[in-house]
């Protein structure tokens, strides 16, 4: 009976998540290795890269202790730079949520403009648009509700009596973003800052599927840090997010240390979601390769559920063609 009891246990809160999907307004999804998914965080970043060109790709699964249906968001995206002035891109995302099989595929082109400012030209100011087609599925079949559990006992010939609308829906998407970094290469500059702010869903769409209203509220992120040389091989870097939509907010604060030898470079860090989880990184770049790996630990009340489980994330970077002036900055945030 102990086993049918945390069945309900995990299906009631899957129901609570999907009717948080159909009454409240929605988030989107997040990474932990924000910074290895540039046009995801920034559309201004497009095209800001070590060489020509970019691809990214980015995995995330959370949530299988909770259910066996985990969630899963992917993305990939490429972008490359022309003239070290314009940047353009494009940028993929899949998500699958839970026993619902509700599915997110979000596709975007983006352009941005790079800024030098001053006679030495040391700042640089990005600006950039994001714009596309965001497409969302559900399966209303694979839903569960309360009225099919007879004794603590779920019944699959009951039927859950509920009535839905459409069982997909696409909307067009906007987002704009600005970026600024100070890049002064040279022996003596022991620390480079950076920071951005970008607002995606200014239109703020409907994305109901009962027919209603629900709107997508707009999502703000403030991004900022700094690297700072502690040798010629060793690296800090602090950053921290500030991310809000609706009345959800993230702050994501860490620090990342990264060795330098022979063009190559290892990486590790940690970072706290507040009030959600612990995050542990750590990664590799080799030659045009950076290659990722976090995880979470949960410190929320979810960990009642999630038994202090988190999720797990891998991001990878490939940076080809010529070389770019920015090459030269060997910051993990800039890794990509």
């Amino acid at each position: 009976m102990k086993i049918f009891s945390q069945k309900k246990y995990y299906q009631i809160f899957f129901v609570c998540f999907t009717i948080s999907i159909f009454t409240a307004q929605a988030q989107d999804a997040h990474f932990s290795q924000y910074s290895s998914s540039p046009l995801f965080l920034n559309p201004a970043m497009t095209g800001w890269t070590k060489k020509t060109y970019r691809i990214v790709s980015n995995y995330r699964s959370q949530g299988r202790s909770i259910t066996p249906n985990n969630y899963i968001t992917s993305s990939v995206s490429f972008d490359m730079s022309l003239f070290e002035k314009l940047g353009i891109g494009i940028f993929i995302l899949n998500s699958s949520a839970g026993d619902g099989g509700l599915k997110t595929l979000d596709g975007k082109i983006s352009a941005s403009f790079n800024f030098p400012l001053g006679r030495k030209k040391y700042h640089h100011i990005l600006s950039g648009v994001q714009g596309g087609l965001i497409s969302k599925s559900i399966n209303f079949s694979k839903l569960i509700f309360n009225n099919q559990f007879i004794n603590g006992i779920f019944d699959p010939t009951i039927s859950n009596g509920e009535h839905f609308g459409n069982s997909s829906i696409s909307y067009w998407d906007v987002g704009a973003g600005m970026f600024w970094y100070y890049d002064k290469r040279s022996s003596s500059q022991l620390i480079l800052p950076f920071f951005g702010v970008s607002v995606f869903h200014l239109t703020e769409p409907n994305e109901s599927f009962l027919n209603g209203t629900s709107l997508l509220s707009k999502k703000i992120i403030l991004y900022g840090g700094a690297s700072y040389r502690l040798s010629e091989t060793l690296f800090l870097i602090p950053q921290m997010l500030w991310m809000k939509q609706n009345t959800a907010k993230e702050i994501n604060a860490g620090i990342l240390a990264q060795y330098v030898a022979n063009g190559n470079a290892f990486f590790f860090g940690s970072s706290f979601r507040f009030g959600d989880a612990l995050i542990a990184t750590t990664g590799v770049e080799y030659k045009s390769f950076t290659f990722g790996f976090s995880y979470d630990v949960n410190i929320s009340q979810l960990n009642t559920g999630s038994n202090f489980n988190g999720g797990f994330e891998l991001s990878l970077v490939y940076n080809g063609g010529e070389k770019s002036l920015r090459e030269i900055l060997l910051i993990p945030c800039f890794r990509f």
